[in-house]
């Protein structure tokens, strides 16, 4: 009975037919941290990228929109916060060069689930980090440590998280693990099963990634150019 539901249902001629509902209960993919539960981080891909920041990118190159903890922030698009954006044809081409730039655009929050209080919950990164970094999995992947005017990776255990200052890169992630590889390859298997362009969503548990969710990439409009229409009436064109 939500106006969302119904306004899909017009769209698609389906107003007059019965509509069941289904509940799908999927576990949640993660680890103990203190006292939350949260995967080491989370996010979606795009076999084709219809968001391109140079031009040295391709379309097939496709996106990644990676975040710490639940994924639920690469999903949806927020206006206070950002995702990290990785093109796995060209990873190492990334959106924000410096570092400036790489810490402004950087990750500040992250959603977990509160075991004690037994809810899910927003948080910034910084206290988790204070109270629990070295218990973070795969931290040395994530984070990297801010030493004046340049980014260096850290250590998978005995850090100093209460003194230093981190910020969310994945830069180890990305060049020290099979990550990339493990998506790229996934995407490619799917995309050719499906015979069309896929997006997924995925969790990593900081030892193994999970495959949450995949369907067909939604990009029908984009794939060609638009059709300039001919014999306007004057008044009816604005430039």
């Amino acid at each position: 009975f939500g106006p969302d539901p119904i306004e899909y249902r017009i769209e698609r001629g389906l107003i007059d037919y019965n509509e069941e509902m289904a509940i799908m209960i999927q576990e949640v993919v993660g680890k103990k941290v203190g006292k939350y539960f949260l995967p080491g981080f989370a996010g979606v891909a795009f076999s084709q990228n219809n968001y391109r920041w140079s031009g040295r990118l391709k379309q097939e190159d496709g996106l990644i929109r990676l975040v710490p903890g639940l994924g639920t922030r690469a999903v949806d698009r927020l206006s206070d916060d950002y995702p990290v954006l990785i093109a796995p044809g060209q990873p190492n081409l990334r959106a924000n060069v410096s570092a400036d730039e790489i810490i402004k655009y950087s990750p500040k929050n992250i959603d977990l689930i509160d075991t004690e209080e037994r809810c899910f919950k927003t948080i910034k990164i910084s206290d988790l980090l204070e109270e629990y970094g070295n218990e973070y999995p795969a931290v040395n992947h994530i984070v990297s440590m801010i030493s004046g005017n340049y980014l260096q990776s850290i250590r998978r255990i005995g850090n100093d998280f209460k003194t230093n200052s981190f910020a969310v890169t994945f830069n180890s992630l990305i060049n020290d693990t099979d990550f990339i590889k493990q998506i790229k390859s996934t995407m490619s298997v799917l995309e050719h099963e499906f015979d069309f362009p896929v997006d997924i969503e995925f969790a990593h548990d900081g030892e193994k990634l999970h495959l949450l969710q995949c369907r067909k990439q939604s990009h029908s409009k984009i794939r060609k150019p638009a059709e300039i229409p001919v014999d306007i009436q004057e008044d009816r064109i604005l430039f």
